[in-house]
């Protein structure tokens, strides 16, 4: 989760980078996991820039495993030059529960990331960004991965799930995972809400409306899940929102199908769902 302020200048005014904070928050509202999210990841991040600091070791952002060696996360999360390698936790449901029960982590160095090449920091466009793992995760009850979703299906109107652990509506520290139910709506209804005279035309991007709850500080990264019968498709990747995550504006994602020919080429050999 690091810092990352949008242009100022630009009508992106009011708008501000999930992950715009150091300190690792809850989404606002929403509702407490009762057990871990399988295909749900979260990491913290090696800095060495401060050798220094009492603990190395922060917590970025959270992420979705897709396969059993790809995460798929944002790239505004890991656009950092003292970045030394990312430490990986699945199968969670609280953060600061060391031997929960099929909780596992996994430490990945930066030369197996990979940052979108067109990744353009000031519009956040292409704000996506692979892990690859070095060894395969082994799926269980707590671990599960999701798909990738049609290259053609727009998903409007649908009903997704976003999860992670970011700022709560008191904007305090929490370790438990929450998730909430949210629809997704079409660009050009994002456009109108989000800010005139800008206009979100890429079709990169995915949007859920507003609603009672919103990503905030921490869930950058993580995951915006539609169902399709048993499997959860991985439909878009939580970029940005509203400056004070206040609620009544939508939260901007990256729409993943526009990425499948980038993704099945970085994983390389990597088997993809």
């Amino acid at each position: 989760m690091k810092g990352l302020l949008i242009v100022g200048a630009l009508s992106f005014a009011f708008l501000f980078r999930i992950a715009a904070s150091n300190e690792f928050h809850r989404i606002i509202n929403g509702e407490y996991a009762e057990k871990p999210i399988p295909y749900q990841v979260y990491y913290e991040g090696l800095e060495l820039s401060n050798l220094e600091a009492p603990s190395l070791w922060r917590i970025f952002c959270g992420g979705t495993l897709i396969s059993k060696r790809i995460i798929l996360t944002a790239a505004h999360c890991l656009d950092e030059p003292n970045l030394h390698a990312i430490r990986i936790f699945f199968g969670a449901l609280y953060s600061n529960d060391t031997f929960e029960p099929g909780k596992k982590r996994l430490i990945v160095k930066r030369k197996d990331i990979v940052i979108h090449e067109d990744w353009y920091k000031p519009l956040a466009y292409n704000d996506i960004a692979l892990i690859k793992l070095p060894i395969d995760v082994n799926f269980n009850e707590y671990i599960q991965p999701a798909k990738l979703p049609s290259p053609t299906a727009t998903y409007n109107g649908s009903l997704a799930t976003a999860s992670g652990w970011g700022k709560n509506e008191f904007k305090v520290l929490s370790t438990h995972l929450k998730y909430f139910d949210v629809s997704i709506i079409s660009n050009d209804e994002c456009s109108v809400l989000i800010a005139k005279p800008y206009k979100i035309n890429p079709s990169s991007y995915i949007c859920i409306g507003p609603s009672n709850n919103s990503p905030c500080q921490g869930d950058s990264g993580g995951p915006l899940i539609v169902k399709n019968d048993k499997d959860s498709v991985l439909v878009g990747i939580t970029s940005y929102g509203n400056a004070d995550c206040s609620l009544g504006y939508p939260t901007v994602y990256t729409r993943v199908s526009s990425y499948l020919d980038w993704i099945r080429k970085n994983a390389g050999k990597h088997n993809l769902n």
